[in-house]
């Protein structure tokens, strides 16, 4: 085996004088030019060989390449003409050629900047996971949290099914029965799909602290390994030497980067499955809610039903006593409906009835509400509104009502009411209230009908 002797060659040292005459004449560097500044500095033998690799090496100098400045070639071919050895010098001149001349996007990499960039990626995505757990964290509760809603919901159905004076319309009975099924085949869905919920969190829990673990080692490992580059590298006294850190730095880079791109995905993959999750959670739970605002409505006229009334009046009460704001009750009773429904039958009744109250709910004040009380009996709740306030309105109510007849058939029919108003007092309950109301209601229809009296102590007004 030969080895070459390390000479001060002078193949380099006419090489870099080529150059310096090319750049001194302005010269374009073609290897026909550079085998003339060959020449002119004193080169005779080795032209052809080396002429070639550097005119070519010059011209790739002007190429554009990701990751190389051309401060970063001129440093790099200056080390390479340095070499003392001209097998050598041959060697590298050819290698560094040929890296530019066929250099990939991603072949190049600036070492400590690059470096630095894979640190802070791995840093923001730990950040971004961190995140995520934290949402996690705050999603299990809700989700826990909603499956006691659920529960709720079935109670209603039982209250619903088990009214107070036990003899509950039998079509409120049938509607029941149906929505029971109904919420419970979806209950049971809504719970599976919780669990599944559940169960993926915990996954993507585990998941993340092993992305979390993973991508830490992984970002101080790198962290030291960089460290030690930028030691190598300045301890570095010849090129190969240097090639060899720069290249496993580049290697190191690719992996960090590697890792942290596919930790990205991961990431992405399982905050979709989250979104997805969540979604059908939060759609089933919709469907719920509205299964639940049906079991508080009348079937028949898609108002409030009794256990409706009794939900929106406490919450409206507590919200006038927290303003100190008046609350008063109305109960209303259509005149003579017995008559009706005997003279125009039964479906004619019921159509009385939804006409009566498509009256309600569009004449209402805003904050009011309307609900049916049973059979031909209507409630109104009053938010703000004292006596005097309470009695206006509802004798509006009746202006209105004359005024939009009920059409039959056989021809408009005249639909009226009479109604009793009850200011609520302090620590009343809604059958006390409705209980004075109901006085006052039946006094208005001994006074003729049609009429609205108010059951406040001390007044008493009547309206014709």
């Amino acid at each position: 085996m030969t080895t070459a002797t390390p000479i001060d060659s002078e193949s380099a040292r006419l090489a870099r004088s080529a150059l310096r005459y090319l750049a001194e004449h302005g010269l374009p560097p073609t290897p026909e030019r550079y085998g003339q500044a060959w020449r002119a500095v004193g080169g005779v033998v080795r032209a052809a060989a080396i002429g070639p690799l550097v005119a070519e090496a010059v011209r790739q100098l002007d190429v554009g390449h990701r990751n190389w400045t051309l401060a970063r070639k001129k440093q790099a071919l200056a080390r390479v003409l340095a070499c003392g050895d001209d097998q050598v010098l041959a060697i590298r001149l050819r290698s560094l050629v040929e890296s530019w001349r066929h250099a990939p996007d991603d072949a190049a990499v600036e070492t400590a900047p690059r470096g630095a960039a894979g640190a802070i990626d791995a840093e923001r995505l730990l950040a971004d996971l961190t995140s995520l757990l934290a949402a996690i964290c705050e999603t299990v509760p809700r989700l826990v949290e909603e499956e006691a809603w659920v529960r709720q919901q079935f109670d209603a159905i039982r209250a619903n099914l088990g009214s107070r004076d036990g003899q509950p319309d039998p079509r409120d009975l049938e509607q029941a029965r149906v929505l029971l099924r109904r919420t419970a085949e979806e209950h049971q869905r809504l719970l599976k799909l919780r669990r599944d919920s559940l169960q993926m969190m915990k996954t993507m829990i585990a998941q993340c602290i092993e992305w979390l673990r993973g991508l830490t080692a992984s970002s101080a490992r790198f962290g030291e390994k960089l460290g030690a580059y930028i030691g190598e590298i300045e301890r570095a006294d010849d090129l190969p030497a240097l090639a060899g850190t720069v290249r496993g730095l580049i290697e190191d880079t690719r992996s960090m980067h590697l890792e942290i791109e596919s930790s990205k995905h991961d990431f992405a993959a399982a905050a979709e499955r989250a979104t997805h999750l969540e979604q059908e959670v939060e759609r089933l739970a919709g469907e719920l809610r509205s299964t639940g605002t049906q079991l508080m409505t009348d079937h028949l006229t898609r108002l409030l039903n009794r256990r409706g009334l009794e939900r929106t009046f406490r919450d409206m009460l507590a919200a006038c006593d927290a303003q100190t704001r008046p609350f008063a009750v109305a109960l209303l009773d259509v005149d003579d409906f017995k008559k009706l429904n005997d003279a125009l039958g039964h479906q004619t009744g019921d159509d009385a009835l939804r006409h009566l109250a498509a009256v309600l709910a569009a004449g209402m004040r805003p904050g009011d509400c309307a609900a049916r009380y049973g059979g031909e009996e209507f409630v109104l709740l009053l938010s703000g509104a004292g006596a005097r306030d309470a009695a206006e309105a509802v004798r509006r109510l009746q202006r209105t009502l004359a005024a939009d007849v009920f059409l039959h058939r056989s021809g408009p029919v005249r639909v009226t009411f009479s109604a009793g108003v009850a200011e609520v007092r302090r620590g009343e309950t809604l059958e006390q209230a409705l209980a004075r109301a109901d006085d006052a209601m039946y006094e208005a229809k001994r006074a003729g009908k049609n009429r609205v009296i108010v059951a406040s102590p001390g007044e008493r007004l009547i309206a014709d």
